[in-house]
């Protein structure tokens, strides 16, 4: 991740945001990654190199950051990852030169490692936590038809106990209680609506009760240290919080105010750790002149998102949005159009997730390549007036982008005739590109998130 210069300035407006305790930012340079997990102890904290791909720990007292995978020149990379409750081993996600996810546990001190669970059916998994005893881990699994699962997976043979099946949302977060009698995760409420509650499974799958119920999203559940109370983000009453709630007799307590973008980590017996995300794609416009490979104008950010197109007469721009809190993975993602008057349109297909779109030849509808809620993967072609999907057969999604090529942070004239030339190099990847029909306009989308880790004093 790049360095950013207004980091003190953002830390400023965080302890604005956070009114009351003021938390401890524990890892906020560059490389601070929100998808790791903390030790039991508050010593450790996992994360990942972003600019390699590579696990790593960080001692939180020290600073000192080790790399517990040590991979190169190829396009694996770990993921989300959990440490165990004596420290000694981690599991982590781990994607694979076949392009889904294993599930690998590896020693703290050692970095060596092994595969527990390699599964091509079963695409994405999420170590959340291990168990009390360190010998299960609490494991999402996200299946090929968009079922996800919360499993224990063995961390000794890699064997899988299935718990519960759930519909293609997954849990934002789930964790298991010190006493190992509980998971508590999050799921949405009822079907058909947005509400997020916060859920009590049997580590042994034989029941289930509703923790938090409340028209709100409610999500990112951890327990607390002694299992007495589960700390959970809400965007009820003033806007977005930390919150607790007694098991033992649903007593609520309002804890801190928190960004939008907060992630909940865990719980030690004297801070509750969590990540805030800045920042992402940003879309931007600029002109260039194709004859002689040169941007004419600064760019100019005109929104935030990705995979931007613009339609064939040129008259509208749609890309892809998000709403919602932070979702991992396959993000709450919706169409937005920017229509000739300025103003921005929602169109909000029933797809359960949309990987990239484009244009349609005839400037009616919008193809976006993603899957349904039956996990039937492909292109679709979706109405812009009635946001209606069907499977659209021979029609790729592709970039209107003339002779220009991106690769990486460079973008490239590639010309009929004569040498490619590096048109412009930005700070960040370059993410997608769409050249207006009239051969001067130029949009590009770019940027990288950037995590920020706190500890929030619970004493």
């Amino acid at each position: 991740m790049a360095c950013y210069n207004h980091l003190g300035l953002l830390r400023w407006v965080l302890i604005l945001l956070f009114a009351g305790t003021s938390p401890e930012g524990v890892w906020t340079g560059p490389g601070a990654s929100h998808l790791g997990g903390v030790s039991r102890d508050g010593r450790l904290i996992s994360g990942i190199d972003a600019e390699s791909g590579n696990l790593v720990v960080r001692n939180l007292a020290s600073g000192e950051e080790r790399r517990v995978t040590h991979k190169s020149g190829s396009k694996e990379f770990a993921y989300f990852s959990a440490i165990s409750p004596d420290s000694k081993w981690i599991a982590y996600a781990w994607f694979n030169d076949d392009a889904f996810y294993d599930l690998r546990i590896a020693n703290v001190q050692t970095g060596e490692s092994r595969t527990l669970f390699r599964n091509e059916e079963a695409g994405f998994v999420q170590p959340c936590a291990f168990s009390p005893d360190s010998k299960q881990i609490l494991t999402l699994l996200f299946r090929k038809d968009n079922i996800s699962q919360i499993a224990l997976i063995s961390a000794l043979d890699g064997s899988v106990r299935v718990l519960k099946s759930l519909n293609w949302v997954y849990p934002k977060k789930m964790d298991f209680s010190p006493d190992g009698r509980w998971i508590a995760y999050d799921n949405f409420a009822y079907e058909r609506t947005p509400q997020r509650d916060i859920f009590l499974l049997a580590a042994d799958g034989s029941r289930e009760v509703r923790l938090v119920e409340n028209p709100a999203e409610d999500g990112f559940p951890v327990f607390s240290a002694d299992g007495a109370r589960v700390y959970f983000l809400s965007d009820r009453e003033d806007g977005p919080a930390v919150w607790s709630i007694t098991v033992a007799n649903r007593k609520l307590e309002r804890i801190h105010a928190a960004a939008t973008r907060t992630i909940l980590l865990g719980a030690t017996r004297s801070s509750l750790y969590y990540a805030v995300r800045h920042g992402g794609a940003e879309i931007y416009r600029t002109t260039i002149d194709l004859a002689v490979g040169q941007l004419t104008t600064r760019p100019e950010k005109i929104g935030e998102g990705t995979s931007v197109s613009i339609s064939p007469d040129g008259a509208q721009i749609a890309w892809l949005a998000r709403y919602g809190t932070e979702n991992f993975g396959a993000d709450s993602r919706y169409i937005a159009i920017r229509k000739p008057d300025g103003k921005i349109a929602a169109v909000t297909p029933k797809l359960a997730h949309i990987e990239k779109i484009s244009w349609s030849g005839d400037g009616k509808g919008i193809l976006a390549s993603g899957s349904d809620g039956k996990g039937r993967a492909g292109v679709y072609r979706v109405d812009v007036a009635t946001a209606s999907h069907a499977l659209a057969e021979n029609a790729p999604v592709e970039e209107n982008a003339g002779p220009l090529r991106v690769k990486h942070d460079e973008l490239w004239l590639v010309a009929k005739t004569g040498e490619p030339k590096r048109v412009a190099k930005a700070a960040t990847p370059i993410e997608s590109i769409a050249l207006h029909p009239d051969g001067k306009t130029l949009l590009f989308t770019a940027g990288r998130p950037r995590s920020e880790v706190f500890a929030l004093n619970l004493q």
